[in-house]
């Protein structure tokens, strides 16, 4: 017998279930996958993406650690339109810091926006979607401003490299930018991100102006300074949809 006529037998590289837990879970298990991921999609359903060797009671814990942010997750999607953009009223989650806020907005004749606890206060004249998009689109890019800006001069110190000029922009896709002039750019609505991705964001930016590429010598040298870079880069990519669908026209900032 001709050793090409017979069928090698391959064993899956792909596992499908799902978890009865606090909430259905899709578990999807790879043989080819080496880190654990989350994610809630647009339609509410949890997903968890895993190497093989999980057991049920592994990602069990692990789903019961992210409750809070399954939960703030399913919020936001309660709250969105079927549209592109988010309706902003009085009882919308919003996203400070990787804190979950609770927008509370009442009438008044001076304007302010107060942040306690986790309620965003927001007293104006008016509070119509429109006008509470707009007082809280600049609030939030006024605090992503002062954040960005400490924050990068305290890491340009730590690399001892600074920038040239610091812009901020709403971006489509990505999160930042650095060019051969050292001008480094950062989307605003980072801030809505926890702490760890925000420095991690700066320091990726900064880390460009030594090794103006993705090298392995630029990776090593943003994790000498962030070493959970990895956690916070997934984050990102589980939750750039959402956040960039926030104040998605940002013509009225300077």
């Amino acid at each position: 017998m001709a050793w090409f006529s017979r069928r090698r037998e391959t064993t899956a590289l792909i596992q499908k279930s799902t978890l009865q837990l606090q909430w259905p879970v899709e578990v999807r298990r790879s043989a080819r996958r080496r880190t654990l991921e989350m994610r809630v999609t647009r339609d509410n359903r949890v997903r968890v993406l895993c190497p093989m060797i999980l057991s049920d009671a592994q990602i069990s814990d692990f789903v019961s650690a992210k409750s809070a942010w399954i939960e703030s997750r399913l919020r936001i999607n309660a709250s969105e339109t079927h549209g592109s953009s988010q309706i902003i009223t009085t009882g919308s989650v919003l996203f400070y810091r990787g804190q979950n806020l609770t927008l509370v907005a009442s009438q008044a004749e001076q304007t302010a926006i107060i942040l306690d606890q986790d309620q965003l206060i927001v007293q104006a004249q008016g509070n119509s979607p429109e006008a509470l998009n707009a007082l809280l689109r600049d609030w939030f890019y006024q605090r992503a401003k002062e954040i960005l800006l400490e924050r990068t001069e305290f890491y340009s110190q730590a690399l001892g490299h600074q920038p040239t000029n610091i812009i901020f922009k709403a971006y489509r896709s990505m999160w930042g930018r650095c060019n051969a002039s050292g001008e480094i750019a950062f989307d605003w609505r980072i801030v809505m991100a926890p702490d760890s991705v925000i420095e991690y964001l700066v320091v990726h930016e900064l880390c460009h102006l030594t090794h103006f590429d993705h090298s392995s010598r630029f990776w090593d040298l943003v994790e000498s300074v962030k070493p959970d870079f990895r956690e916070s880069k997934l984050w990102l990519r589980a939750n750039a949809r959402w956040i960039k669908q926030m104040f998605e026209n940002d013509s009225g900032i300077h």
